[in-house]
C-alpha cells in the first residue's frame, strides 16, 4: 500500500459528515475546556447579568467564527499567519483585553457586580461585541485558524457546503456545550454566594484577563521562533 493511499484511508472516517461534525466537537472540546479570556468574560458576565449573559458571550465568539471560516475557506489564512500580521493582532488584542480587564476590575472593586442580575449589566448586544471583542482579541487563536483549523476547512470542503456546515456546527456546539454549564455552575452559585463573592469572582476574572493581555502584548514585543502549528487555543 503507498502512502497517499494509507494517507487517504486514515481520512475516510473524517470525510463522512458525521465523522467531521463529532471530530470537530472533540477537537472544540480541547479548546473550550482551557481557560481563556472567553471564559473569564463568561464567567463575570454571568455573575454580573445571569445565565443568559453566557450564551450571549459564546454567540457573539460563534459569529466572529462564522466568518473567519468563511474566510478562511477562501483562502485568507496564509495573510493571518505572516508574522507581521500576528505581532499587530497580538498588540491590538493586548490592549483591548486590558481595557476589559480594567472595567472589570473596577466594577469588582466598586461593588457594582450584583448577584441578582442589575441595571448595570450588559446588554444582549453589548455580550454579542464582547464575545467577538475577547475571541478576536486572541492572536493564538486566529493563528490556529490560519494553521490546523485551515487544514480541517480543506478537509471538510472535500464535502462542500454541507462538510463545512457539519464541521462549523460540530466545532461551535463544544464552545455552547461547555459554557451551557460553566454558566450553570456560576449562576447556580447565587443561592449560597452573595454579592461580595460575585465581586471577588470579577476580580479575580479581570485580574485573569489582564495577564492573557500582558502575555499578547509580549508576543507582540517578541517574535516567534517556532515554526509548529499550535494546538487548539483557550478561547
Amino acid at each position: 500500500m503507498n502512502a497517499d493511499r494509507a494517507v487517504g484511508l486514515a481520512e475516510a472516517p473524517f470525510r463522512t459528515l458525521p465523522g467531521l461534525f463529532f471530530s470537530s466537537l472533540l477537537v472544540g472540546f480541547s479548546g473550550a475546556l482551557m481557560p481563556g479570556p472567553l471564559f473569564a468574560a463568561v464567567v463575570a458576565g454571568v455573575a454580573a447579568g445571569g445565565f443568559w449573559a453566557g450564551p450571549a458571550l459564546v454567540t457573539g465568539h460563534a459569529l466572529l467564527e462564522l466568518v473567519v471560516v468563511v474566510a478562511v475557506a477562501r483562502g485568507l489564512g496564509a495573510i493571518v499567519r505572516r508574522p507581521a500580521v500576528t505581532r499587530t493582532i497580538a498588540a491590538a488584542g493586548g490592549l483591548v483585553l486590558l481595557w476589559l480587564a480594567w472595567n472589570m476590575i473596577q466594577d469588582g472593586l466598586a461593588q457594582r457586580v450584583v448577584a441578582g442580575g442589575s441595571s448595570a449589566a450588559p446588554a444582549a448586544s453589548a455580550s454579542l461585541l464582547v464575545g467577538a471583542l475577547v475571541s478576536a482579541s486572541n492572536p493564538y487563536w486566529l493563528l490556529w485558524w490560519a494553521s490546523a483549523g485551515a487544514s480541517y476547512v480543506a478537509l471538510s470542503l472535500s464535502r462542500g457546503a454541507a462538510g463545512l456546515a457539519a464541521f462549523y456546527t460540530g466545532h461551535i456546539l463544544s464552545d455552547y456545550s461547555w459554557y451551557a454549564a460553566v454558566g450553570l455552575a456560576v449562576a447556580g452559585g447565587r443561592s449560597v454566594l452573595g454579592p461580595a463573592a460575585y465581586n471577588t469572582v470579577a476580580v479575580m476574572a479581570g485580574a485573569f484577563l489582564a495577564v492573557m493581555a500582558l502575555l499578547f502584548l509580549r508576543a507582540a514585543i517578541r517574535p516567534r521562533t517556532s515554526t509548529k502549528t499550535p494546538a487548539q487555543p483557550a478561547v
